[in-house]
């Protein structure tokens, strides 16, 4: 199940766990050749353009340090994929 968490008013002490398991989607915005308004989600189609993956969960590593997890160091699992949406945006799981 996927939620959308505000950091800023969630009582979740995040910080002071062990190991994390993270996922990542990244979900990208279609390409303006294919732009068509509720198109239904290319994820069946990979997303292999710019920007690169590894430097998209650079940063989401880097920017939740301290936020989502004390150190980056503690994330023992990482799942991340690129796909396209309707809606761009970037979903993280934590376990």
């Amino acid at each position: 199940i996927l939620q959308q968490l505000d950091i800023s008013t969630d009582k979740l002490d995040l910080l002071n766990i062990e190991s994390y398991d993270v996922t990542i989607i990244f979900g990208m915005p279609y390409p303006k050749s294919k732009m068509r308004k509720n198109m239904p989600s290319l994820s069946e189609i990979p997303h292999t353009v710019k920007p690169d993956l590894d430097n998209l969960i650079k940063f989401v590593l880097d920017a939740g340090n301290g936020i989502l997890w004390s150190d980056d160091k503690k994330i023992i699992k990482l799942v991340c994929k690129k796909m396209y949406v309707n809606e761009p945006k970037t979903i993280i799981s934590i376990e």
